[in-house]
């Protein structure tokens, strides 16, 4: 029989992680993003550079 101590840690624990997950993704989706913009500013500069 589980205990309602044990349940309930277990429920913390699943959030937590469900929350470092999310944080995660957000971050590497942040990354992304600052990636494709430093790319596009590059492009703009070459661009510049060129004309």
């Amino acid at each position: 029989m589980i205990s309602p101590a044990s349940s309930v840690t277990e429920g913390e624990e699943l959030s937590l992680s469900v929350g470092v997950a999310e944080s995660v993704r957000d971050i590497l989706h942040y990354r992304s993003c600052n990636q494709r913009e430093e790319k596009e500013r590059e492009s703009i500069w070459k661009r510049i550079e060129n004309s």
